[in-house]
């Protein structure tokens, strides 16, 4: 009597078998990431299509290639000294990999070792997702922070920079050759030891942090040297 209840559960395991691959296939294909996987030898057999779209290859560019073939040599290096087998994953590595047409794209990767049920070696997973517009972006921010620099360094007025404990933590060329001060005398240094207490004491009377601004304020400041 109970061999047809056994064959509804193993209808039902290959049933859930079945929708678990299509499952895995459809988050596999529609990944926003590059996914490949590799054999022991870390040579591609597996990979998605973002991996084709990204490097603009096929399957004859990538089925059985070393996957170290995608990297520059000193790339490759970098990350193979990471040591994977022993890591067991390794994430968010700021990298660049070869397109088929030899330009680099910048990418952040991710590797992980697969094991079966005994725990023995078979393969590896590498993910790695296009991060050209975050790179640009900073270089971008530099580029702005440097024109920015050049800007305050030739300034005719002193201009200070206070964190939110109103320590001094940037300041103008300007700023040392106005209070006779180097580096040293400045970095961390209270804004209010620059002024003296009752200009101090005017000045932070006027909630300058709640109106958020305050033009051609007249005061005095004490140089190195004395007021």
């Amino acid at each position: 009597m109970s061999k047809p209840k056994t064959i509804k559960i193993e209808e039902q395991m290959e049933k859930d078998l079945i929708e678990s691959r299509q499952l895995f296939k459809v988050v596999f294909e529609n990944s926003p990431c590059a996914v490949i996987v590799m054999d022991v030898q870390q040579r591609i057999v597996v990979w998605n299509s973002m991996v084709e779209k990204m490097l603009g290859m096929k399957k004859v560019d990538l089925f059985n290639r070393p996957i170290s073939s995608l990297y520059p040599s000193k790339e490759w290096k970098r990350i193979r000294s990471l040591d994977i087998c022993k890591q067991g994953v390794i994430s968010n590595i700021p990298t660049k990999v070869l397109c088929k047409d030899g330009s680099l794209l910048h990418v952040g990767a991710s590797m992980s070792v697969m094991k079966d049920s005994k725990g023995k070696l078979i393969g590896f997973i590498g993910m790695f997702y296009d991060v050209t517009r975050e790179i640009l972006a900073q270089h971008q921010m530099r580029d702005s922070e440097n024109k920015l620099r050049i800007i305050l360094d030739n300034s005719a007025a002193a201009i200070t920079m206070t964190d939110e404990k109103e320590r001094i933590v940037s300041w103008n060329s300007f700023t040392e050759k106005l209070l006779g001060m180097k580096p040293q005398d400045l970095l961390l240094k209270p804004v209010s030891s620059l002024y003296p207490t009752e200009e101090w004491k005017a000045i932070r009377s006027m909630n300058i942090r709640q109106s958020g601004f305050k033009h051609h304020l007249e005061t005095k400041a004490i140089r190195k040297d004395g007021p």
